[in-house]
Order: structure tokens, then C-alpha cells, then sequence
């Protein structure tokens, strides 16, 4: 009776393989794990080499770097850790004679890096940064700030009529198209003016979850946008495949809406084989 083959790396032996395979293989393993050990380091066809022993050219250290990173030039290689970089830098004669400032945040001293920092906010890390970002860009100091309405619950009334709405417009988007049947989700109610306390039937829209986002996707386009969507309330439908600029050109002469909730016909719901980004 032969005798079961080893492990190439745990010298275990090796049950239930077929006489065959032992045969037409050099080295056999045991476990996944042993398979990947024995791939780690000279034995796997992308070995470079291994990794390189190098000295911190501040602090003196020995330390280890990738071969692959030796190979960016520059400074790769050259220090240890990050701190070991800034305290170089400090300790360069074009940044001996910079000042000490008090972080903008926490008031931290922090010794200036560089020349191009003199005069400007400075923090003494990540966090505090983030912090003095938050307060910066916060409430109506941010470029995106419409109303500060956008955080507050919806009022009792819109979920009273959103419901209506999207029965008036026969589940569809009033720009796509879309029915009920190619929306994963009911549509979305939409405000027009983007005040969620104008809820009058004129102000409100049915739209599917890609035209609802494009509705709000820009704010400078804002205005253009709800010019259009007014034109297709008031019983305008675009055509398939014009473009929005196109849209807005067009002369509109119907009255609009009442203030009454009326349902819409089928036949004013366009009839769609394909699905036109208008307001892309």
C-alpha cells in the first residue's frame, strides 16, 4: 500500500487525492491556507524582491518600504512616518524664521509649515478643520441655501393632498412619461416654487425619482425649471426628445391651472417608447 503524499508546507499528510493528479502536479497542499502561504514571497510570479530597509533621514530610524514605491522618485523612501517629514521641513532654513499662529479652530499654537500659510487660516488638525468647514459652510453662508425650510417636516396638508395629486396626474411623470408599471416606486409629489409650504394644487407635480432629482439638481437652472414645469401643468406636454431650451422658447397660451383638483385625461399623457432626459 503507498503511502499518503505530504503537505508542501505543514508536511501533513494528504488524503483522498486521486493517484493521477499527485502525478501531474509538483507540490500538493493540504488547505487553502497552506496554498497561499507557500504563494507569499518568492514563490508568486509577481515577486519584485520584498520589501527595502531604509534609513529616516530625520530621526535615524530603520524602516521598511515597498520596492514599487521606491520606483515614484522624489522624496519616496525618504522618512519614516509623516512626522518625521513635517519636522523636517520645520527645521529647513526657509521655515526656521516662520511664525507660531493659534489654530483657527481650537486655538492650539501651530508653527507654519511654509510661506504660503502666513496670513491664512490654519488648523492644528483634520477635526478642527472639519469643524471651522461645517461652521463656514452652514445655514445661509452656503451657496446651496435656498430657504431653511428643506429640514422641517412636511406639513399635515401635503400629506393630504399628495395622494391627490398623483391620482390627478394618473400615477405618471408629467415630464417623462412613465406610468405607474415603469416606476420601482409611486411618483413623487413635487413642489414647483421648492416651498414645501406652498401646497395649492398649481404648485404641485407628479414626477418619477430621475426627474425629481433633476428637478433639484442645479440651483442656477432652478428658475428655468420651474418655468417649465408651470408650462406642462398648465396642459402643455413636451414633445419626445426636445430639449429644454427648446422647451422654454415655446409660446404657451393656456390658462392655467385652478385652484380645484381636477383629474387629467389619458389622452393628454404623452404616449412614450422611450425615456428623453429633459432636464439634464
Amino acid at each position: 500500500m503507498s503511502q499518503n503524499p505530504a503537505c508542501s508546507v505543514c508536511a501533513a499528510p494528504i488524503v483522498g487525492r486521486a493517484p493521477k493528479h499527485i502525478s501531474r502536479v509538483n507540490r500538493l497542499f493540504c488547505s487553502r491556507k497552506c496554498a497561499a502561504e507557500w504563494r507569499h514571497g518568492p514563490n508568486n510570479p509577481a515577486f519584485s524582491g520584498g520589501m527595502v530597509e531604509r534609513t529616516c533621514a530625520t530621526c535615524g530610524s530603520l524602516f521598511h518600504i515597498k520596492r514599487n514605491i521606491l520606483k515614484r522618485g522624489g522624496r519616496a523612501g525618504t522618512y519614516c512616518s509623516r512626522n518625521c517629514a513635517i519636522r523636517r521641513g520645520e527645521e529647513h532654513p526657509r521655515s526656521r524664521n516662520l511664525p507660531t499662529v493659534p489654530c483657527g479652530h481650537c486655538g492650539t499654537p501651530v508653527k507654519l509649515r511654509h510661506s504660503g500659510q502666513v496670513g491664512a487660516r490654519v488648523f492644528c488638525c483634520r477635526p478642527c478643520a472639519d469643524y471651522a468647514h461645517r461652521a463656514l459652510m452652514s445655514g445661509s453662508k452656503n451657496p446651496n441655501y435656498t430657504h431653511g425650510h428643506g429640514a422641517e417636516d412636511y406639513p399635515a396638508e401635503f400629506r393630504k393632498i399628495a395622494p391627490q395629486i398623483r391620482k390627478r396626474d394618473h400615477y405618471c411623470c408629467r415630464i417623462c412619461g412613465k406610468i405607474r408599471s415603469q416606476m420601482r416606486w409611486v411618483p413623487d409629489v413635487h413642489h414647483i416654487d421648492h416651498d414645501k409650504m406652498n401646497n395649492t394644487p398649481g404648485n404641485l407635480i407628479s414626477l418619477c425619482r430621475e426627474c425629481h432629482a433633476h428637478a433639484h439638481r442645479k440651483r442656477s437652472r432652478w428658475a428655468a425649471v420651474q418655468e417649465l414645469l408651470l408650462k406642462v401643468l398648465s396642459g402643455f406636454l413636451p414633445p419626445i426628445g426636445s430639449s429644454i431650451s427648446g422647451l422654454l422658447d415655446t409660446t404657451i397660451t393656456s390658462p392655467t391651472e385652478s385652484s380645484s383638483i381636477t383629474a387629467t385625461t389619458h389622452s393628454k399623457l404623452p404616449t412614450v417608447t422611450q425615456t428623453p432626459k429633459l432636464l439634464q
